[in-house]
């Protein structure tokens, strides 16, 4: 852009987090201002660079105290700079904040509650942002699973305790295969959901830290 400055902006990741460090880049680039209306950061007046943290660690004594650096995440090269920056957002596990030319966006903690979730689902609507509900409640499934894990669990329980040997002795062990399948297959199933939220809650951040606070944070 002739006559006006340029800011850069290194943004540095982990393989865990490159996919919204380029995600970030690309609402940079972006041209979206409106007539009278800067929309996140001025059109053309920052220049966006994505790191590994390797990459990072290997060129940290030539990094300046003046370039603005963006850590996605907590690692191993971000723990020690996060720990002194000022929270400047915290909600639904969502963070972002700085220091100077330092600043961080982070996921801290992961949405469980139902509730919680639909109020997260809500906020994300405020920032144009629309993503694919996931149910956190049980499902018809999930709870019959979950009752005849329960049931084999009795039954194992009422065999041991009522009969010696026979009949009963013979048909408790079977229910132990059963309660183990049930358990792995809840385990995934909730472990693919956490995931899959946890992948829209940084989403949701790095368009928030965009829209709201990144102008902010470039301008210190």
């Amino acid at each position: 852009m002739i006559g006006k400055s340029v800011t850069k902006l290194i943004i540095v990741c982990d393989d865990k987090t490159v996919e919204y460090a380029n995600y970030l880049r690309q609402l940079i680039s972006v041209n979206d201002d409106k007539e009278g209306e800067i929309v996140g950061t001025e059109d053309g007046a920052v220049e966006a660079a994505v790191w590994l943290e390797k990459d990072y660690i290997a060129n940290m004594a030539t990094i300046s105290s003046k370039e603005h650096v963006l850590f996605i995440g907590e690692n191993k090269s971000s723990k020690s700079e996060i720990s002194s920056m000022t929270i400047k957002f915290d909600k639904f596990g969502m963070r972002y904040g700085w220091l100077g030319k330092r600043g961080m966006m982070m996921v801290s903690d992961n949405i469980k509650r139902p509730e919680t979730y639909d109020k997260f689902i809500e906020f994300c609507l405020g920032y144009e942002k629309e993503f694919e509900k996931v149910e956190l409640k049980k499902s018809a499934l999930e709870k019959a699973a979950g009752a005849t894990a329960a049931g084999a669990v009795a039954a194992e329980a009422g065999a041991a305790a009522l009969a010696g040997g026979g009949l009963l002795a013979f048909l408790a062990p079977a229910a132990l295969p059963a309660v183990g399948i049930v358990g792995v297959a809840k385990g995934i199933t909730m472990m693919s959901k956490q995931k899959k939220i946890k992948d829209q809650q940084y989403r949701a951040l790095t368009a928030i830290l965009y829209m709201d606070a990144l102008s902010e944070f470039l301008e210190g």
